[in-house]
């Protein structure tokens, strides 16, 4: 029974490290390549628009990829994104008076 339970736990623990693993690099994989083409690409393009291109945009598609690699990982912002209502539920207080009795 103690090897089936830790089995299962050690099971659960690496199947969310491994995913936290490939989270953390896809973001790195991002970044990375939005720094390669800010500061490598672009040396190489001359004009407003290949400059613009490759610095100013490709930094802000990395963030929004950034943004979409977290929804992708991220089980809690996706149940956000798929039921919004959750967002604003509230936990219904109990209104009755303790240690007081009607008559």
């Amino acid at each position: 029974l103690t090897y089936v339970l830790c089995n299962d736990f050690f099971r659960l623990l690496f199947k969310n490290i491994n995913k936290k693993y490939i989270h953390a690099c896809c973001t790195g994989l991002c970044f990375t390549l939005m720094l390669i083409s800010f500061h490598v690409m672009s040396r190489y393009v001359s004009g407003t628009w290949p400059t613009f291109i490759s610095t100013s945009l490709v930094w802000e598609l990395s963030h929004l990829g950034d943004g979409l690699i977290l929804f992708t990982f991220n089980k809690e912002l996706k149940r956000a994104i798929r039921h919004p209502r959750l967002l604003f539920s509230f936990t219904k207080i109990n209104d009755t008076t303790l240690g007081t009795k009607g008559r």
